[in-house]
């Protein structure tokens, strides 16, 4: 495959399955005769590609935070609940015992 401008650069690298080892030349060769104004074109892209991947892994980030924050608050309170009442029935056990 030949890359004959930023855009045939930008449509490959959209294309999820890896680079061969001729595509690997071929990006390597059009990038050494690319011009600055291409090569900048190229670098602002896939900046902000990057951008755009962090910003979505900041934002499932905070979902699963968020999530986890909640999963704690109710496995506290669960923890509360189970111990009063083990302390009830423990309670319930030693005034069984002390009747009986």
């Amino acid at each position: 495959m030949t890359f004959d401008n930023v855009n045939g650069v930008l449509k490959r690298l959209d294309d999820k399955k890896p680079l061969c080892d001729d595509e690997h030349r071929a990006l390597y060769q059009w990038l050494t005769e690319a011009s600055d104004q291409n090569r900048r074109i190229l670098d602002l892209e896939m900046t902000r590609r990057l951008l755009d991947a962090l910003n979505e892994n900041r934002s499932a980030i905070q979902r699963f935070d968020e999530s986890s924050r909640k999963l704690t608050r109710w496995l506290i309170g669960l923890t509360a609940v189970l111990i009063i009442l083990t302390i009830v029935i423990a309670a319930f056990t030693i005034l069984l015992w002390r009747r009986g």
